[in-house]
């Protein structure tokens, strides 16, 4: 009773100093933010969100904050978010004087100096200056990990070695970075090298002038990425532990989720079923779709395969697929066009988890202790698969990609041979180590409150 009117307490200090949050209205991007925005309220601060007409929120899933929306000048055929990068840095040139005006109306209004800081997605490298010329402290959010984070950083390094651009004869060669191949160098292939070189500088940057980066990852995947960026960072870093296990109910999913996939996991047996997604941007071939399908059925295993509007590049699923195609495999497989993936996730009757390893899936698998079957496709996915399969060995990398042999063989790997079994147990034993850290006293509920006191301290 005495620690939890202590707790009370310490939360009270807070009521009526605000934050300002500012993400980046991409789905991988959205949902970090406004979940931490949860913590930040569950610890007594009230939010506002700055946000783009682009990927609007939803409003209605968060009825304790405030919002307000900004013009992102974006002309219909930029607000495209299958080419990332160039989104991006296409908003970054577009957004600076609505978020300018945003702030000047925001901080007018708020005659008791209540609001504390900015906190804004690491990629939103304008917000600097413009956060300077109010006076307004700006804390950063980086949604991956923080190993990849770092070889982001390296990129100067890495071109100096010869290493950009990337040659396909060099793919194989392991790199002066610990685990990597050339190959895993985070590259988006819908971008030119340049335009990645240009996000990554300017994203590094932003990271550097900022007061401090809040990190959703967990000690535990982090055992040499975490001491080196406190080394090399001046500002304080925070790990708050996956923000999903704080609050796992709460989603800005910008598609609408198909639930009858939990009434059929319920009628699985225990770890039986190969869950595959490939997240919100990412486009294949028809080609490869159709390896996938066909490497899923020659498996054997059972499968829940989410596929969403327009997944596959010039079709839709059931326009490639053969007639009956689901119906054939007699309750052997389910396609869904979106799902809750935690709540997948977490059922009894996932065994295996195949994603293309975008962090935020790569986290939500691990922190529910289900390993991988990893085909990255862009991005720090490449970095990602690789410490899954390679430093935390709870995956496959299937290597190969979209070849129905190779699919068929890794997916049997994953779900009934002994080698799964094992990939399976390392995957609960990190579960195991995130929880501990969430715990009362655990280093993610210790960076709670430091963060929380930083932000108190720009009020005084």
């Amino acid at each position: 009773m005495e620690l939890e009117n202590a707790r009370e307490n310490y939360v009270q200090r807070k009521k009526g100093k605000r934050v300002l949050l500012f993400p980046l209205s991409i789905q991988g991007h959205l949902n970090p933010m406004l979940q931490l925005g949860d913590i930040l309220y569950s610890n007594g601060f009230d939010i506002t969100v700055i946000h783009t007409k682009f990927n609007t929120p939803n409003k209605a899933n968060y009825p304790n904050f405030s919002f307000h929306s900004i013009p992102d000048g974006l002309l219909p055929s930029e607000a495209n978010a299958d080419r990332v990068i160039r989104l991006i840095i296409r908003l970054n040139h577009t957004c600076g004087n609505p978020l300018r005006e945003a702030l000047s109306k925001i901080l007018s209004q708020d005659t008791e100096g209540n609001i504390a800081c900015l906190i804004i997605d690491v990629d939103w490298w304008i917000t600097h200056p413009i956060a300077d010329s109010f006076n307004l402290p700006v804390i950063s959010l980086r949604t991956s990990s923080i190993f990849s984070f770092l070889v982001f950083a390296a990129f100067p390094t890495l071109r100096s070695q010869g290493y950009f651009p990337i040659q396909e004869s060099r793919l194989e060669e392991r790199t002066e970075i610990p685990y990597l191949k050339v190959k895993d160098i985070p590259m988006i292939y819908t971008s030119t090298y340049e335009e990645v070189y240009a996000f990554t500088v300017n994203m590094i940057k932003s990271s550097r002038l900022s007061k401090a980066i809040v990190w959703n990852t967990a000690e535990a995947l982090e055992e040499e990425s975490y001491p080196q960026v406190l080394r090399e960072w001046d500002n304080p870093q925070y790990i708050l532990g996956p923000y999903m296990k704080l609050f796992p109910s709460t989603t800005s999913s910008l598609l609408q989720h198909d639930r009858s996939c939990i009434t059929w996991l319920d009628e699985q047996s225990p770890n039986s079923v190969l869950y595959v997604s490939f997240g919100s941007i990412v486009q294949i071939q028809q080609r490869e779709f159709l390896e996938v399908a066909w490497g899923l059925v020659n498996s054997g295993q059972t499968f829940l395969w989410v596929i969403r509007q327009n997944a596959i590049i010039g079709a839709e699923w059931h326009e490639i697929l053969p007639d009956n195609f689901i119906e054939n495999l007699g309750g052997r497989g389910k396609i869904v066009g979106w799902c809750p993936q935690q709540e997948v996730l977490a059922h009894p009757a996932v065994g295996g988890f195949w994603s293309h390893c975008g962090w935020n899936s790569t986290l939500e698998g691990i922190s529910l202790g289900v390993p991988f079957l990893c085909t990255p496709m862009q991005g720090d996915q490449f970095v990602d698969s690789r410490y899954v399969s390679d430093v935390y060995k709870a995956g496959v990398h299937l290597e190969g990609k979209f070849e129905r042999t190779e699919i068929a063989r890794a997916v049997q790997r994953l779900l009934v041979e002994k080698e799964g079994d094992e990939m399976r147990k390392r995957a609960k034993d990190l579960k195991e180590k995130i929880e501990f850290e969430m715990k009362p006293g655990g280093s993610a509920h210790r960076a709670q409150e430091e963060l929380a006191n930083l932000i108190m301290s720009f009020t005084k």
